[in-house]
């Protein structure tokens, strides 16, 4: 990771890194993926910021922390506005009918 230069290219990693940890189930690396994005220059890649906090929610959700699975989806939701958005919205309603049973 650290040997990429270009801002954009290097958050578009990260969000893929954090991802697959997600995925594996090392949610404490998918939150630290997905939290170097927020020094990143995104050059406009609005979807960027929405995913960071929609896999930081899952895996805090995944850890039972709630209250932190609470706060970055609802960072997710307010800050879902790119062209693609509807990708998310289908995974954050899923989210939502998992943290409203807790």
């Amino acid at each position: 990771i650290n040997a990429i230069d270009v801002p954009v290219r290097k958050a578009k990693a990260l969000i893929y890194l954090s991802e697959a940890a997600c995925r594996l189930g090392k949610y404490n690396e998918s939150i630290t993926y997905a939290a170097e994005t927020d020094s990143l220059d995104y050059n406009g890649e609005k979807w960027i910021k929405p995913f960071s906090y929609y896999f930081r929610s899952k895996s805090y959700f995944a850890e039972k922390k709630i209250d932190e699975a609470q706060k970055y989806f609802r960072l997710a939701e307010d800050n879902n506005d790119y062209d693609f958005k509807e990708s998310l919205e289908a995974e954050l309603n899923h989210l939502r009918r998992r943290l409203n049973k807790k």
